[in-house]
Formats: structure tokens, sequence, C-alpha cells
């Protein structure tokens, strides 16, 4: 969600932290001290100060939650857009967020949209201002959305934005959180423009898992805002999708 919308997910990423070391017995130690005088395991070295990152399991299982991340973002921004391309006549249709229409719905997340590559580029809330406040639609609002998305999806994706820090109202954010706001939001409000439009509302499962997860590392509850309502009640027989709907406060 953009910064100034006060919706979004502090999401926690997935997994427990592990402290995993390629140093052997000495693995209390950071590398680059010289060993003791009981000496250290005989693959322990100081690597130059260009060395590249070693590769241990903890980075690979960080590297290969940031790409599905990044997939996830891809899979539920292609299912909005597909939505956003059979509106036709319907921008005045009422939906599941409380005064908004069709057209308000996606005009919202088409700002969104339009704040990331400055947010990611490193500008702050302040120097993007109200750039983005009103109708960011205008006259052709599936290009608009189109090319919001498009910009997002690239500047998500290059090198290194994920492990960047981005300045959001809130304060300074790793941006792989933000990304995961952002996805938390295209699938919520993905569900929202297809309810609307009356046609199939399942989302991505994969997404629907991992929100779950996330979700349930902050405490389970968004509580009330503009744009999420309360939670709702669940049971132990909803499936995974009621239940996630239901913590934004949607009926599935």
């Amino acid at each position: 969600d953009h910064p100034l919308c006060s919706c979004q997910l502090h999401a926690l990423p997935r997994g427990a932290a592990r402290a995993l070391s390629v140093y052997g017995v000495n693995a209390a130690r950071p590398p680059g001290i010289p060993p003791g005088p009981h000496g250290g395991h005989p693959r322990e070295t100081v690597a130059p100060p260009d060395a590249p990152p070693v590769a241990t399991p903890a980075r690979r299982e960080h590297a290969e939650d940031m790409d599905e991340l990044l997939e996830l973002h891809r899979v539920n921004a292609d299912r909005f857009t597909g939505l956003v391309s059979h509106i036709a006549d319907k921008w005045d249709l009422p939906t599941p967020c409380d005064e908004w229409s069709v057209r308000d719905l996606v005009n919202h997340l088409t700002a969104e949209q339009l704040w990331a590559p400055r947010l990611l580029a490193g500008h702050t809330v302040a120097e993007v201002g109200d750039a983005f406040d009103g109708d960011v639609l205008g006259d052709d609002p599936v290009a608009s959305w189109r090319s919001a998305m498009s910009a997002a999806l690239e500047a998500f994706a290059a090198d290194g934005a994920v492990t960047r820090t981005v300045s959001l109202s809130r304060g300074p954010t790793p941006a792989h959180e933000y990304l995961e706001e952002m996805v938390m939001d295209l699938a919520i409000h993905g569900w929202d423009l297809a309810h609307a439009l009356g046609v199939d509302d399942a989302i991505d499962p994969a997404t629907v898992d991992r929100l779950l997860v996330a979700l349930s590392n902050s405490g389970g509850s968004l509580g009330p805002n503009a744009y999420f309502k309360a939670p709702l009640p669940t049971t132990e027989d909803d499936d995974e999708q009621t239940r996630l709907l239901a913590l934004f406060g949607r009926r599935a």
C-alpha cells in the first residue's frame, strides 16, 4: 500500500532466523578473527575484504524466500490486471470496501503502485508529497493501471531492490516487508474487485498460505481502519481463504 494508507500489514518474515556457520567448532568466533592459543578448525580462513558473501544455508533460504515473494507479487498483479481488463462499463459498481466504487478501488491500488518506484529509488514520503493524490486513472483507467503496475513490478524485481530500506510514513522499513504488504493489498483488494464484478474470487492458494503465516506471526489481527473492517469470527471447518478474508472483515 502507498505510505499514507493505514491498511498496511506490518508483516513479519516467514520462519525463524537460524544461526548457521561454515566455520566448524569455532563458529562462535566471527570470521576473520585469528584462532586463539588452542588453535582453530583447519577450514577457518580470513576472507579478503572484497570477497562475496558466503552462501550459507540461511542466506540461501532468505534468497529463496525473496524469490517466492517476488513471484507472488507477479501472480497477484496478473490476477488484478485480468480483473481490471474485464470491468468494461462497471466502474460505478459498489465494492465490499465501504463507500468505494470499482473505480475508487482501482484508483487506490493504482496510486499504491505509483509510489513503489519512487520509494525503492530512495525518495521519502515528504519528497513525493501529493504527487499521487486524487484521481490517477484519467480517461483510460485500464491503461493507467497497466502502466503503474508494470513499473512497480519492474522496480521490485530490480537487482537488490528487496534488500533495501524504504521510507514509509511509519518510518524506515525493509523493502521485503513493503513488498509483502503490496502482495497483501493486491490479494485482498483483488478479492474485493472480483466480488464486485461477480466473477471467480479465488485467491492464489500460495498467497493465502503466506499471508496467514505472516498474520499469525504478527498477532493475527489488523483491527478496524478506513480500508479493512474489524476481523470476523471463524470456525475450524472454514477453509484457508475464508479464514484469511475474515481477518480483514470479509465474509467469503
